[in-house]
């Protein structure tokens, strides 16, 4: 009787997850619409944006700039593109 129970509880469990996972997948989806590719070629200038737990500055705290550079890019490694926002 317990037995039942339990398994019954792991099934449930396991459309929940399944719910979760789908709804993922429909957010990742609706998401991507949005995105462009964009591709780097040698010799392009991008600048690079700075997270939180890298060297922000502790004297100018919150007035830290969020992107550092610009870089040149020297090598493409493979053509992989990157995503933006439109």
């Amino acid at each position: 009787m317990m037995y039942d129970k339990l398994n019954a509880l792991d099934e449930e469990h396991l459309i929940v997850l399944e719910n979760i996972i789908r709804q993922k997948e429909k957010v990742a989806k609706h998401y991507n619409k949005k995105v462009r590719k964009k591709y780097f070629q040698i010799g392009d200038l991008i600048w690079k944006f700075i997270l939180l737990m890298d060297k922000k500055s502790k004297v100018l705290g919150k007035w830290s700039p969020n992107w550092d550079g610009p870089y040149v890019i020297e090598k493409v490694f493979r053509k992989m593109p990157m995503r933006f926002e439109k």
